[in-house]
């Protein structure tokens, strides 16, 4: 109501209960809203086609997070407005309803005074929630291990996307595509919603940087945005984005889209704890992640032998850090370098048991293993079976 009240307006606030019922009023003096938008106002993303509110701002969901949050606590909402002589909102909550929420009392004050319709903006989001970096993390959020990072300039949109997933994952946030990049370098989220259109830098122009550095580009990115022709489809697509969803969305839609994309993760993920050799490129992840696996997977299996091939080489030989080393392999495999390289060596250890033409202790030497029978313990918590008896079973790696 700030947005539509002039300069030295005023907004005030009235609560009244009964046995039954509470109802709260929040009045303004400002410019009111013309009969023919008033049934229009509660629906997400509507547009308002009066010049009188042209100059003014929004994300157009307030009002529907409004109803949606009121409803959900069996209230009511409606307005009665007049142009040119203000609006009022009325919201009646069952007295039933309120006893039951424990909360702290609250001091209101009942009415505030518009000193300045074009007030600091600097304070504009002051105390606002999900506005900047980690947010909501309840109790129950943070024993989640996955995290998500939306990127929207819109404030309001921001917070409804945030809202969304609130519970579900840790949530943290930004404004626009440069930011993004910094936090997804800083935190590692396990996806990315991103609007398209921002300043500074745009979701498409984001996830391009996104997917071409080796540090992040292992991030499942999902676009939203307004624009829903194809040739935008196909641009953030093109460039390694995962999902594309057009605005307005279905919240469930988009949760569902989320968990999927993360579940499919999850899937690539332990693929390679069951097999030896996959094809990369038969699993939906990026360029530059097939390239690094490719190379990971080579060159443990040129140096699959010598049982002094430590992290620090491995990490060398890749031309990384190894603290990136570790964040990369646990991103795509879910393996630490030192699991990762063991893994390899079992499992071609096992391909060798099949040939016949070694014994347990050769094959353990032939891959890498100094000690047989620290060899026969990691065979047997690999594949639950020893590596005598394994030639024997059914087992195929």
């Amino acid at each position: 109501m700030l947005k539509f009240t002039h300069a030295n307006g005023k907004i005030s606030m009235f609560i009244q209960q009964n046995e039954k019922e509470i109802t709260v009023e929040v009045k303004d003096n400002g410019i009111g809203i013309s009969p023919d938008l008033q049934d229009q106002i509660f629906t997400r993303y509507y547009e308002k086609q009066d010049p009188i509110y042209s100059h003014i701002k929004g994300s157009g969901i307030g009002l529907a997070i409004s109803k949606q949050m009121v409803e959900l606590h069996q209230g009511t909402i409606d307005l009665v407005s007049t142009n040119h002589k203000g609006s009022c909102f009325r919201v009646v909550f069952p007295r039933e309803i309120i006893n039951s929420i424990d909360v702290e009392p609250q001091v209101l004050k009942n009415d505030w005074s518009i000193q300045n319709d074009s007030a600091d903006k600097s304070k504009e989001n002051e105390g606002a929630p999900f506005h900047d970096d980690l947010v909501g993390l309840s109790d129950e959020c943070e024993r989640k291990n996955e995290m998500i990072l939306i990127i929207e300039d819109n404030l309001e949109v921001r917070d409804y996307i945030s809202h969304i997933f609130i519970g579900l994952y840790q949530v943290i946030t930004s404004d626009n595509g440069e930011e993004g990049l910094l936090k997804a370098r800083r935190h590692h989220p396990d996806l990315i919603l991103s609007d398209v259109m921002m300043p500074v830098m745009d979701g498409v122009a984001m996830t391009k940087i996104l997917k071409q550095d080796i540090e992040i580009s292992h991030i499942p990115v999902i676009l939203l945005t307004a624009r829903s022709a194809t040739l935008y489809k196909i641009e953030g697509l093109t460039l390694g984005a995962d999902d594309y969803i057009t605005k307005p969305f279905d919240p469930e839609e988009l949760k569902l889209r989320v968990r999927n994309i993360l579940r499919l993760r999850k899937e690539f993920r332990n693929k390679f704890a069951r097999v030896l050799t996959f094809d990369p490129k038969s699993i939906e992840i990026t360029s530059s992640d097939e390239e690094f696996l490719n190379k990971a997977m080579s060159i443990t299996e040129s140096n699959i032998e010598n049982y002094e091939y430590s992290v620090d080489q491995f990490a060398y030989d890749l031309a990384i850090s190894r603290p990136l080393l570790f964040i990369k392999l646990k991103a795509l495999t879910d393996q630490t370098p030192n699991n990762f390289i063991k893994t390899i060596r079992l499992k071609r250890a096992a391909q060798l048991l099949l040939m016949n033409k070694l014994n347990v202790s050769e094959v353990a030497y032939k891959v890498g293993f100094k000690d047989p029978k620290y060899f026969r313990k990691c065979f047997q918590s690999q594949f639950d079976i020893s590596p005598s008896d394994y030639p024997r079973s059914d087992q195929k790696v």
